[in-house]
């Protein structure tokens, strides 16, 4: 018996390819994932030290702090502050939640705290990311 020299790939060469590209799709959608989640906190602290900022150019203009106080979202802050001009990262996840922006501000006429949320707004970031000066 002669064996012919057949071109082609056999099934279990098919898939085996198959499943190495699934193993690697599944592992892209998890780091992708994990980057867009990063992506979002990031901009969430930088829109707390943008709010910071404002705050500490209203208090070196005025020599207090605003003199309402309450917890606002870092959008209402940033606005209030008159700093509108200076646009926040405004990411989709915390539309019409309180913190639009990505975070809240606690202020009153002494000092603020300003705390980022997580990249769905639901929970506020680890302490560390938390920004005060009480």
């Amino acid at each position: 018996m002669t064996l012919k020299n057949k071109k082609g790939f056999t099934l279990i060469e098919l898939m085996v390819v198959m499943a190495i590209i699934a193993v690697l799709a599944v592992l892209m959608i998890g780091a992708i994932q994990l980057a867009r989640r990063t992506a979002t906190e990031t901009t969430h602290r930088s829109n707390a030290k943008t709010v910071q900022t404002g705050i500490e150019g209203y208090f070196a203009k005025k020599k207090s702090y605003p003199a309402t106080s309450g917890t606002v979202s870092l959008d209402a802050a940033n606005t209030s502050l008159g700093t509108s001009g200076v646009t926040l990262g405004l990411t989709p996840e915390c539309a019409g939640t309180a913190q639009l922006g990505g975070g809240t501000v606690t202020w009153s006429t002494t000092g603020y705290t300003i705390m980022p949320y997580d990249y769905k707004c639901t929970a506020a970031l680890d302490a560390s990311d938390q920004i005060s000066n009480n």
